[in-house]
């Protein structure tokens, strides 16, 4: 990730920005993040319950890295999930997950954290 790429630092994510500064492709980590959500319900007043607002995910694989995305210019992290052994018939030998990691200010350039609340490197 350059220097541009990097998102704006502020306490809560300093963490989180310190964390990926020291990975390398291959560390084990665990991330915890907050993805969208989708429900039926019967009323619509809010507050809706929790459940119906946001699903936590958490997700343990190995570091890839940091890409932007083409469509938006959002970077993405990205880890391995899976691991296909090299005997295996599968053509698919890796599980990418991608979730999105910083958004650029249309306005000042600057990147924000955006869906990773906490990221562990093992």
């Amino acid at each position: 990730m350059s220097d541009e790429e990097k998102p704006r630092e502020n306490t809560k994510q300093s963490t989180i920005l310190d964390i990926l500064r020291n990975l390398k492709p291959g560390d084990r980590i665990e991330v915890w993040w907050a993805d969208a959500n989708e429900n039926n319900v019967k009323v619509t007043a809010l507050p809706l319950p929790n459940y119906c607002v946001e699903t936590r995910q958490r997700e343990i694989g190995w570091f890839v890295g940091v890409q932007k995305g083409d469509t938006w210019g959002d970077l993405h992290l990205l880890f391995e999930t899976r691991i296909t052994d090299l005997d295996s018939v599968s053509v698919s030998k890796h599980r990418i997950s991608s979730i999105p990691l910083a958004r650029k200010c249309i306005h000042c350039g600057e990147y924000t954290l955006t869906l990773v609340h906490q990221l562990v490197s093992n």
